[in-house]
């Protein structure tokens, strides 16, 4: 192949462009771009804003180890949940996981004290328990207003 003058001044103007340093405005949008990102990674996602108390759990197996047995039922919020394995782990292969709660509280529970001197002493005194057990005072609870 013959090489001409319009070739090598084509290859050379191709060279230059990659030799030359990026434009600002290039530089300006990359940054603009990696601080959009950044930002994205540090706001909360939807679900933390609107159960900031979810809950998680540790499940053991039957071949959990005694580290492990002390936690067994308590919830930890999200951000304190102990890592599996936990340091005083003595299984060779955790078994264990977590279990997720939307909630902290046990939807169940009745967190009131059943053997204080005041909650039996309503009782005691001839009156019959009033309280039902409620979930506590979330939207579910509150009573819908009915429709005339």
């Amino acid at each position: 192949m013959k090489k001409t003058s319009r070739d090598s001044s084509f290859l050379s103007g191709v060279f230059r462009i990659f030799k030359s340093s990026p434009a600002r405005g290039t530089m300006k949008t990359a940054q603009k771009a990696r601080e959009r990102v950044l930002e994205k990674h540090s706001r909360q996602s939807a679900s933390e804003r609107e159960l900031p108390y979810r809950a998680a759990e540790i499940v053991v197996q039957k071949s959990a180890c005694e580290a492990v047995m002390g936690l067994t039922g308590t919830r930890f919020l999200m951000d304190e949940v102990p890592h599996i394995p936990v340091p005083d782990c003595t299984s060779r292969k955790c078994t264990c996981t977590y279990l997720r709660h939307e909630d902290r509280r046990n939807k169940f529970g009745n967190r009131r004290a059943e053997f204080s001197k005041l909650t039996n002493a309503y009782a005691v005194i001839g009156n019959s328990e009033r309280r039902a057990v409620s979930g506590g005072r979330r939207f579910d609870d509150v009573p819908q207003m009915q429709q005339i």
